[in-house]
């Protein structure tokens, strides 16, 4: 999918807009290690503060979390096959959270900051923004295109949380996972996904992405 020239100036304006409301949290520390409970902390905040399009599924209780097990993904989102109703008040989604994330036994790095999970979970909303807003045959549409297309459907993606603010949150993020991956799962992940030199690039050509001097590190 073409991105216009147009639709990445006006991302690059609301960038601008809410990079200063992205770099501040409610959870504590952006720099910190990640903890257990600060995902529902996170994703309370930026639907709250950035993503009204999940307010009402957030309140309903149709937003919940789960575990789940994985060497390459840390956090993802998914929606229930079995509710997927036309009426978008009966659709019930996860956020799913790898507990690996808060083992510093399992991520000699340690765990990502704060700011890396507020980065990947403002990507992943996005994923659920579209669940929300869509029809039926529109959620099978996004299915289809990110088993046939996923490069394009995750950059467009990633895309849209840039225009929200949260570049620097999720080359945060990437940086931090590139050092936990294979070979194989570093070439899936670079193509399919902006990388942080990427992430600078488009900064670099949208000012206002980043305040100066902003660093996560």
């Amino acid at each position: 999918m073409r991105i216009s020239a147009g639709r990445l100036v006006l991302g690059a304006l609301i960038g601008a807009i809410g990079s200063t409301s992205a770099r501040a949290s409610e959870c504590g520390d952006l720099r910190a290690p990640i903890r257990p409970g600060d995902v529902p902390c996170l994703t309370n905040e930026l639907i709250n503060h950035h993503f009204p399009e999940l307010d009402t599924a957030w309140r309903q209780g149709r937003i919940r979390f789960r575990e789940f097990d994985s060497n390459a993904y840390y956090l993802k989102t998914s929606f229930s096959a079995g509710r997927l109703s036309r009426d978008p008040s009966q659709r019930e989604y996860s956020i799913d959270v790898n507990p690996g994330i808060y083992d510093v036994a399992q991520t000699p790095s340690g765990p990502p900051s704060v700011a890396a999970i507020q980065g990947i979970l403002a990507h992943e909303l996005w994923h659920l923004v579209d669940y929300e807003t869509s029809s039926v045959i529109g959620i099978l549409r996004l299915g289809t295109d990110l088993l046939l297309h996923p490069a394009r459907v995750e950059r467009r993606t990633d895309l849209r949380a840039f225009a929200r603010g949260f570049a620097e949150s999720i080359k945060a993020y990437r940086v931090w996972i590139y050092g936990k991956l294979s070979p194989r799962q570093m070439r899936v992940k670079r193509a399919r996904y902006f990388t942080p030199e990427e992430i600078d690039d488009w900064c670099s050509r949208h000012p206002g992405c980043f305040p100066p001097g902003t660093s996560f590190e």
